[in-house]
């Protein structure tokens, strides 16, 4: 997993004592993944950048209704998502590309919109998602897996009474933090066929 955020900018922002440096770092780094993680479930989206290809099936007589403003709505897996390649067939596994002016994306959601005459066909996305390193990704995420680490730490010892309380306190932070980054649910096609491939930094 490539973190978002340094062990040293948590190290600063809690006044954690360094005074045994190498097992305060792996203490941290560990709270840092559980963080990101905890971070990644409350948004909906895995934060860590990914190469993703997905295949939808729509079918309106099935899911009658799913359109917003009058486009399908396709929930990709992952937010913050950079769309690649879109294509169609009536087959699988042979895909015509779409004119991709007629595409529309909402990025940070991963909500993509194609008209309905794309009905009766196999729909497949590839995009990447998330971010490659620290200095892509936004503050408020950042800020968010920051927030979290201390209920991340407490998870991990045994905590006094005041440390537990301003753990949770931080993780309230937090949420509100991400509240803005949450994908929203409702009635939108899903992928039946979906991988995804690290990206290193």
């Amino acid at each position: 997993m490539s973190l978002l955020i340094n062990t040293s900018d948590v190290i600063e922002a809690l006044g954690l004592n360094t005074s045994n440096e190498s097992d305060i770092e792996g203490t941290v780094g560990r709270a840092i993944r559980a963080a990101q993680t905890r971070a990644e479930v409350s948004i909906g989206s895995a934060l860590e950048r990914f190469t993703n290809r997905e295949v939808f099936f729509i079918n309106q007589d099935l899911f009658n209704g799913v359109t917003e403003n009058g486009l399908l709505c396709l929930r990709l897996k992952n937010g913050f998502a950079q769309l690649t390649g879109v294509g169609s067939s009536y087959t699988p596994n042979s895909y015509d590309p779409l004119d991709l002016p007629g595409v529309s994306v909402n990025e940070q959601y991963g909500f993509v919109y194609l008209p309905t005459s794309y009905d009766k066909q196999y729909v497949e996305v590839t995009y990447t998602s998330g971010f490659l390193d620290r200095a892509s990704a936004p503050q408020e995420v950042k800020q968010a897996i920051l927030y979290f680490v201390p209920l991340a730490l407490k998870l991990s010892m045994q905590p006094d009474a005041e440390t537990k309380k301003k753990a949770d306190e931080s993780a309230k932070i937090s949420e509100a933090l991400v509240e803005s980054l949450r994908r929203p649910t409702g009635v939108q096609y899903r992928p039946f066929l979906f991988t995804r491939t690290p990206l290193a930094a």
